[in-house]
């Protein structure tokens, strides 16, 4: 089979069209067709440097997944050969990924696609959209709360914040002014300059209450930027960097997290449901050809940052 595969870490040049044998499922795994493929920070992060996620070259990247499944093996559940589906692969220990025409995976991690969205949007939900919800679910955001999101136009930001209008927020977006429109589109409050002196000041002026919640997508100081106007007792995460100077999270009683997703298939059925609801709909920012050109182009946008949405790589 064709796969986008990198002999060594490093830049963008690394990532080579090679042929590759097809993948076999083993015990409670299913092979996928692969359709489209979801493209992550993480990616870039591994092809520059494997250490992090255990990782040895060669090696095959990508962690989300929309295709039809092409084989079963004993113990993988209700799929059938051409059920369409859509899932996150883990990036641990993983030199495996879906950047190729087949890709193997855990039954467990899999659910079916949501007939209201293709093959490319499906692809775009897993990784980021569970990282949202894990997150939410970690701030224990609830209706009424004031939340607030850096990097709000992002994959993962634009999920948190429909997943949280969804279930009743007030949401204020930080992130660059040219995504005010989207992010209103989306659900938001207010939309606010990430080159602010203080986004979160703004943020609290602008809904004239404290903050509950903290999402920092964007890891430039946002938790230390909110701790001021975060109510006591309230919460934030980050999944890139909770930074320093944050005692005052001490005196505030705040509880701080570090989010790191994890593959999780009740969490993919929540957000299938939220799809199919019309609550939530990923934001493409491009689609590109699953080949090496298409990855390297989409590596260099990731890595250029300040984009709306994901980019996505389809066969």
């Amino acid at each position: 089979m064709k796969a986008v595969v990198i002999d060594r870490f490093g830049d963008v040049d690394v990532l080579r069209d090679e042929d590759v044998p097809v993948p076999e499922p083993g015990a409670g795994e299913l092979r996928v067709r692969v359709r489209a493929v979801g493209t992550n920070p993480v990616d870039t992060q591994n092809r520059a440097n494997g250490s992090w996620a255990r990782l040895t070259a060669p090696a095959i990247l990508g962690y989300d997944v929309a295709g039809t499944v092409d084989a079963i093996s004993p113990g993988a559940g209700v799929f059938a050969p051409g059920d369409a589906v859509f899932y996150m692969s883990d990036f641990f220990d993983n030199r495996f990924g879906a950047y190729a025409e087949y890709h193997v995976a855990p039954a467990s991690f899999v659910v079916r696609k949501p007939g209201a969205l293709s093959f490319v949007e499906a692809a775009a939900v897993p990784l980021a959209g569970l990282t949202a919800l894990q997150t939410l679910d970690r701030l224990r955001v609830a209706p009424g709360d004031a939340l607030l999101v850096y990097g709000a136009a992002g994959g993962v930001g634009s999920f948190a914040v429909q997943i949280a209008v969804a279930r009743g927020a007030l949401v204020v977006a930080v992130a660059s002014r040219k995504h005010e429109p989207l992010l209103s589109r989306l659900g938001v409050r207010a939309t606010l300059d990430y080159r602010l002196a203080s986004p979160a000041a703004a943020a609290a002026a602008a809904i004239g209450r404290q903050l509950d919640a903290v999402a920092d997508f964007a890891g430039q100081g946002g938790i230390a930027d909110a701790l001021p106007v975060l109510r006591t007792g309230g919460s934030a995460a980050s999944v890139v960097s909770l930074g320093s100077d944050l005692d005052l999270a001490i005196d505030r009683n705040v509880a701080l997290h570090g989010v790191l997703v994890r593959p999780n298939r009740p969490g993919l059925l929540e957000l299938a449901n939220l799809v199919e609801r019309g609550a939530v709909k990923p934001v493409i920012r491009t689609v590109l050809p699953l080949t090496a050109d298409g990855a390297k182009t989409a590596h260099f946008l990731l890595e250029s940052g300040h984009g709306a949405g994901k980019i996505v790589l389809e066969a």
